[in-house]
């Protein structure tokens, strides 16, 4: 799970861009929310399984190009999808 201000500073844009983004993830039931229980003003974001979905194809089809870095699409795959890249 990921908050709108950490991936505003991964990606070394604005939260307002990351929230927009969410925005339109959410209609297309890619992105979830969830409360954060200890700040009323704070969500976790997560794949839904149709996003989780759609990473995993765009992975496989990114893998068939080559990479100058391979870790730095494992790095990108495993914020998605979690730690068995």
């Amino acid at each position: 799970m990921a908050t709108v201000s950490y991936l505003a500073l991964e990606f070394h844009v604005t939260k307002a861009t990351i929230s927009d983004a969410v925005r339109v993830l959410e209609q297309k039931q890619l992105l979830e929310k969830t409360a954060d229980k200890n700040d009323a003003r704070s969500f976790f974001l997560q794949l839904t399984k149709k996003g989780r979905t759609i990473i995993s194809q765009s992975a496989d089809f990114a893998q068939s190009f080559p990479i100058s870095d391979p870790a730095i699409f494992c790095r990108r795959k495993e914020l998605a999808l979690g730690p068995d890249c």
